[in-house]
């Protein structure tokens, strides 16, 4: 049985993504991309939701100014 990821990892690996996009503080990345290089990489929908709602909690992304985008801060710029 493949092991579940917590929700701290998926959300590093949800901010190795915004780093492989280039993204920095104040950019944006839709969720789609997320959701697509995630599950693309063996994740599964609801480790995404879990990474993500952590960043959203601890402060690290915010929701971007367009629906369904997220905007890296500087903490969670810091932790990439």
């Amino acid at each position: 049985m493949a092991k579940v990821p917590t929700p701290e990892e998926s959300g590093r690996s949800i901010l190795n993504i915004f780093a492989d996009f280039g993204i920095g503080p104040g950019e944006v990345l839709p969720r789609n991309s997320i959701e697509s290089r995630f599950l693309g990489d063996g994740g599964r929908a609801r480790d995404t939701e879990a990474g993500l709602n952590l960043l959203l909690e601890e402060g690290s992304i915010k929701p971007g100014r367009q629906p369904n985008t997220y905007e890296l801060t500087e903490e969670g710029f810091a932790k990439m």
